[in-house]
């Protein structure tokens, strides 16, 4: 289920952003590195490192988080954890069916992607994390896209390219 309190997500995040240090370099212990591109946006191999290996990841972080703080918080942030590694497992999931190639979805698979992406959307709301237009697209978009393409793996790179060009000139209006 969703986090219990809004206080619990709030003092989570604050901590979270406080070790973001610690955090980037648990990252680059598990090959998620910052791209070079894309205002240092994740590129599609760290994003596939990074879906691959959440529930190890978010393990690392908690166990880390946990030894630098009071006991207290130490079942909020094992929770918080919790809910970003099923965040992270939703997304991989829907991916999977992503990266099928244009004419190979069926319609089970559409099925399928369309549960992920309703979980993966009810999760991010509960996190309290804002709807940027990467989400905006998969909860509004990818189905219908799969549905005519029977499949959007072949578009996926052109896609993402075109995605971070529109982001960044929308970011500099």
């Amino acid at each position: 289920g969703p986090p219990h309190s809004c206080h619990c997500i709030g003092r989570c995040v604050l901590l979270f952003r406080l070790h973001c240090r610690c955090n980037i370099c648990i990252l680059k212990e598990f090959g998620v590195c910052m791209g070079q591109y894309h205002d240092r946006d994740l590129e599609r191999p760290a994003v596939r490192r990074l879906l691959n290996k959440a529930s190890e990841i978010f393990e690392r972080v908690s166990v880390v988080l946990c030894d630098q703080c009071s006991a207290d918080m130490k079942d909020e942030i094992q929770e918080m954890c919790k809910h970003y590694e099923n965040l992270f497992n939703l997304l991989e999931g829907a991916m999977h069916f992503m990266r099928k190639p244009n004419g190979l979805v069926t319609h089970d698979d559409l099925e399928k992607f369309k549960e992920f992406v309703d979980a993966v959307m009810l999760k991010w709301r509960a996190l309290g994390l804002s709807v940027t237009v990467k989400a905006h697209l998969l909860e509004s978009h990818a189905f219908y896209q799969m549905l005519f393409f029977r499949g959007i793996g072949d578009f996926i790179e052109e896609f993402v390219e075109q995605l971070h060009q529109f982001t960044k000139r929308h970011k500099q209006r």
